[in-house]
C-alpha cells in the first residue's frame, strides 16, 4: 500500500480548543476528501440512486456557503497580525510592508467571497434539478435512511 492508500481518519470536534495543528489537519482533510470524492465519482457505481446525487451537490453547497466566513476570518488575522506588528513581509513586492501584504490578503478573501456565492448558486440551481429526478423504472428513493 502507497502512502495514498492509507485510510485516513480526523476527530471532528467544533467544541475542540484552537489549535494550529488542529486547523491544519482539518484543512488537509478537506483537501483530501475533496480528492477521494473526485476519485470514487469517476464509476458510475459511485451513486446508486438519484437522491444520493442530490445530497451530494447539497453537501457540495453548504461547503461553498461556508468558506467565505473561513477565509474571512484567516484574512482578519493577518490583518490584527500586522497592525499588532507581529507580521513581516521578508521579499517579494510588499517587502517591509505589512499592511499592504493585510491589505492584499483582504481583497483576496472579498474575491474569494464572490466566487464562492457564484459557486454556491451555480450547485444551488443543479439540485434545483435533481430534486426532481429518480432512477428509471419507480426506483428513485434510498431507503437506506428509514
Amino acid at each position: 500500500m502507497t502512502a495514498d492508500d492509507q485510510p485516513y481518519t480526523v476527530a471532528l470536534n467544533i467544541d475542540a480548543p484552537p489549535s494550529p495543528d488542529y486547523v491544519l489537519e482539518l484543512a488537509e482533510t478537506v483537501d483530501q476528501g475533496l480528492r477521494v470524492l473526485a476519485h470514487q465519482t469517476r464509476d458510475r457505481e459511485a451513486l446508486e440512486f438519484p437522491a444520493e446525487g442530490d445530497r451530494l451537490l447539497r453537501y457540495l453547497e453548504s461547503a461553498a456557503e461556508r468558506l467565505p466566513q473561513l477565509v474571512t476570518q484567516v484574512a482578519m488575522w493577518y490583518v490584527t497580525e500586522a497592525a499588532g506588528g507581529r507580521l513581516e513581509v521578508v521579499s517579494g513586492d510588499r517587502a517591509g510592508a505589512p499592511w499592504l501584504a493585510a491589505a492584499a490578503i483582504t481583497t483576496g478573501a472579498n474575491r474569494v467571497r464572490a466566487a464562492a456565492e457564484e459557486l454556491r448558486k451555480a450547485l444551488h440551481a443543479m439540485t434545483e434539478v435533481t430534486a426532481n429526478l429518480a432512477a428509471a423504472g419507480g426506483e428513485g428513493e434510498d431507503d437506506s435512511d428509514e
